[in-house]
This record gives structure tokens, sequence and C-alpha cells, in this order.
């Protein structure tokens, strides 16, 4: 990903990232030993180093839905990004990749396979947990379907923040650590019963209010800090 207009290969548009990060100077006087002769008494040898997370590594306002980190590395591959952004829906296979999720209900930090406790968390009644990458949250699998009347009504047409998971857990009723989140925005619910899917788009460079460090890669979707250099 390209972070300067020197660095884009066309017909990539780039967009300058704000990724949050930090830089390290240390710098020592160090008295020499035979390079006193030359009349150089002492050197400072220094050393820079940085650190970054890409995109932000927690969220206070995550939505009760998981989704595959197989989908949202295969959406976010492409260069550039279809405009207008191809839908997405969530639940069932993602016909893209083979052997690949879309998503399944989360029930954060509640062991729990309980329709209720996630209809508290579409309603507020039970606030959503903040997150970071590497908490445990709940797989929720089987047919809630309920909570599709519940989105239909109250989030259509706004941005939620998923969590992102490893496709591996979403058929099963475990606890497993985020690896990222990815903001999308809902466009309704089609289907009846088990049938039944959220419809809507993934958002590239999106900034979300409730996030503590916004910015970084196209998808939002993060990773544990690194040393660049």
């Amino acid at each position: 990903m390209c972070t300067s207009n020197a660095d884009c290969v066309a017909p990539e548009v780039c967009l300058i990232q704000d990724v949050p990060a930090v830089q390290v100077t240390v710098r020592k006087s160090v008295p020499t030993f035979f390079a006193k002769a030359l009349g150089w008494d002492t050197f400072s040898p220094g050393a820079t180093a940085v650190a970054a997370t890409t995109g932000y590594p927690q969220t206070a306002k995550p939505f009760p839905v998981a989704v595959s980190n197989c989908m949202v590395d295969d959406y976010f591959k492409q260069i550039p990004l279809p405009d207008p952004a191809t839908r997405i829906k969530i639940w069932g296979p993602y016909s893209n990749v083979p052997g690949c999720n879309t998503g399944q209900w989360t029930s954060f930090t509640e062991s729990t396979n309980s329709n209720a406790a996630i209809k508290r968390l579409l309603n507020g009644t039970q606030p959503a947990p903040a997150l970071n990458i590497g908490d445990p949250i709940h797989i929720s699998t089987g047919v809630m379907n309920d909570l599709y009347q519940d989105i239909q009504n109250n989030f259509v047409g706004k941005v939620v923040e998923m969590p992102v998971v490893k496709d591996a857990v979403l058929n099963t009723n475990s606890n497993t650590p985020i690896t990222g989140f990815v903001d999308f925005k809902i466009d309704g619910v089609i289907g009846n019963g088990a049938n039944s899917q959220i419809i809507g788009h993934f958002l590239a460079y999106y900034k979300d209010r409730s996030s503590s460090h916004p910015g970084g890669p196209k998808n939002n979707s993060v990773t544990p800090p690194v040393l660049l250099k």
C-alpha cells in the first residue's frame, strides 16, 4: 500500500494514511581511544526505531456480528477498490473464496448461544464491551430469526464496526481471539427465517469517532504493532 503519491502505481489512487506510530531516537556521547590522535575526543552514535499499528486496535462500539478474515482480505486486495462498492451478503459461504464463510453472530464476552443476549446488545439494553485485538469473543451459531428484524428496523443506513476472526471458527460455538475490525454499512436484510442475510458494503478509509486510533489501511482492519525501522 502506497503512503505517498510517488509510491503509487497507475491507475491506483493513493490516499495518504494516518497510521498510529511511535518513533524513538537514542543518541549517546561515547569517548574515543585511538581517534584522539585525530582530534576526536568523543563521538555520538545514534539509532532510530519506528513502531506502528495499522488502523485502530480497539473499538468502543462493536456490532455483534463477526466476519471472516478470508472474506475481508479477499475484498480489500482489489486495486483499485470497486466503485460503487460491491454488495456483501453476510451469512453462509463467501462465494469468491472456496471454503470461506462470511460471518456469524457473536455474544462478545458472554459464552452463550442465547438469542436474548444478542438482542440486548442490538437494542442497547446491554452495553457492548470495548474490544481490542486479541480479546476472545464467543461465536454464537444457530438460527436467530427475530434478530434480523431488529437489524432491519434499527440499523439500515448505519455504519457498524464488526470484529474480524479466523474463518475456521465461524461454524463452531467457541471463543476465539479478534484479529481485527472492519467498518460495514448496512443496507438491509434479505430472505426469510433461516435463509436471512444482512446486506451492505465495506467502507474504505473510514474514520469512526468511536475508534481510539482511526486511520490505517483501506479496510480499517488492524494488526498488532510491528517494528518498521
